[in-house]
């Protein structure tokens, strides 16, 4: 990258944002080195609500039963909490976006050009996952926003690593998280109205657990497991709910999944959509 365009980059994207455990030194490290090769200079780490804390405490919003789950590992608790707090931080400052990541994600070349296009553009989306998993997805027609390609989200997907969304999409998902049950991915993309969500198209980042061997250099193995779910401690079997919550969830879980899949999959791509895996910057892609 240019110098010329680092420092354009560096001027204008002033709200970025990395989550990281005060404990997570070597993650903090790797990724600001990450953060400073690809330009993006302006990133502020935010601290982490810690699950293994014995300062930990359960969040009042969160509600058993209240979302698509009926209850949430302390693990799961903590990530959405450590997300809403600093969702408050950027409603309540003067920038009108906010771009979030994880403190394990793999960043491809082009991820300061593509920020820097989309935050210009901050007032026609509300929500904009930049990442992927190898998880399929149901995707709309493709949009340009700038001269980026995105595609509406049509159902909700695994992994809030990497996003952009606007101070008033801030506002909406504080009020809607007075009470919650939700795993953070499933409340932040599940498509609502009135709230824009999109997918990058193709993806410029992903966790390093999903991209073995995709990095240009060794990342310490920190970086490649998940710091989430390794302590068993915060990661407890939940409660699955009455009887039921079960049956409704698994029967709506049968419908999307087995019995109309073949027929949604055809819809959505005679309509324009994408369904599949979003691909990776530089990979091959149908996107």
């Amino acid at each position: 990258m240019t110098e010329r365009v680092e420092n354009r980059i560096s001027r204008k994207i002033m709200n970025v944002f990395f989550i990281n455990l005060d404990r997570s030194d070597i993650r903090k490290d790797y990724m600001l080195r990450h953060f400073e090769k690809h330009g993006i200079k302006n990133v502020r780490r935010w601290s982490a609500t810690d699950a293994a804390s014995p300062d930990f405490e359960r969040p009042k919003g969160y509600k058993p039963g209240h979302g698509r789950r009926w209850e949430l590992t302390q693990s799961a608790l903590a990530t959405f909490e450590s997300h809403r707090l600093l969702w408050a931080h950027i409603a309540q400052g003067a920038e009108p976006y906010g771009v979030v990541f994880e403190d394990d994600v793999l960043l491809m070349p082009s991820a300061s050009e593509r920020i820097l296009t989309l935050v210009q553009h901050c007032d026609d989306f509300d929500v904009i996952r930049l990442d992927t998993t190898p998880q399929k997805m149901y995707l709309g027609p493709l949009q340009d926003i700038g001269n980026v390609q995105v595609r509406p989200m049509l159902q909700t997907t695994a992994s809030a690593a990497a996003y952009i969304l606007s101070r008033s999409a801030c506002q909406r998902l504080l009020n809607e998280a007075e009470l919650y049950s939700d795993h953070l991915d499933d409340f932040l993309f599940t498509p609502r109205e009135g709230l824009r969500v999109y997918q990058l198209c193709p993806a410029i980042g992903i966790q390093h657990v999903w991209a073995p061997g995709q990095a240009d250099e060794t990342p310490p193995a920190e970086i490649t497991r998940s710091e989430r779910l390794a302590d068993p401690k915060v990661n407890k079997p939940t409660n699955k709910g009455p009887l039921g919550f079960r049956l409704k969830k698994e029967g709506n879980r049968l419908l999307t999944r087995r019995i109309y899949a073949k027929s949604r999959d055809r819809k959505v791509l005679s309509e324009g959509g994408f369904v599949g895996a979003m691909p990776l910057e530089g990979a091959p892609s149908d996107t």
